[in-house]
């Protein structure tokens, strides 16, 4: 886990997922994510590197078979993570709004292709 991971995590929603300052149904949301949001930031990650165009919320709620709940609260915590961007361009939606186009930055683009090269490694050794 790196220093920025760890300051979202624990700092930057004071140890609990995003939620709305005095609700007690969106703390409870959010508590019930505690645990699950690194590996869901992953695959959020993992799905938009998949897409050399880029993906909206939409299509990666549609990939992932997610609630657009938790799969923007993921693309907004990323994109404080300086993970991913808005690359500007829009896409229409399933409902046929406009929305953002995401891509990876480029540092994180570098860190997908080592875990893809390290991933084919251990195919490669049938680990």
């Amino acid at each position: 886990m790196t220093a920025r991971q760890l300051t979202l995590d624990e700092a930057l929603y004071g140890g609990l997922p995003p939620h709305v300052r005095w609700s007690d149904t969106s703390a409870g949301a959010a508590l019930s994510m505690v645990g699950k949001t690194r590996r869901l930031r992953r695959r959020v990650l993992w799905c938009v590197a998949g897409r050399v165009e880029g993906a909206t919320c939409d299509e990666v709620e549609v990939a992932l078979g997610l609630a657009h709940q938790t799969i923007s609260a993921r693309i907004r915590e990323l994109v404080q993570l300086e993970c991913l961007f808005d690359t500007t361009a829009r896409r229409r939606t399933r409902s046929g709004r406009w929305a953002r186009v995401y891509r990876l930055t480029p540092h994180a683009h570098r860190a997908w292709q080592e875990a893809v090269t390290a991933d084919d490694a251990d195919e490669e050794d049938g680990r």
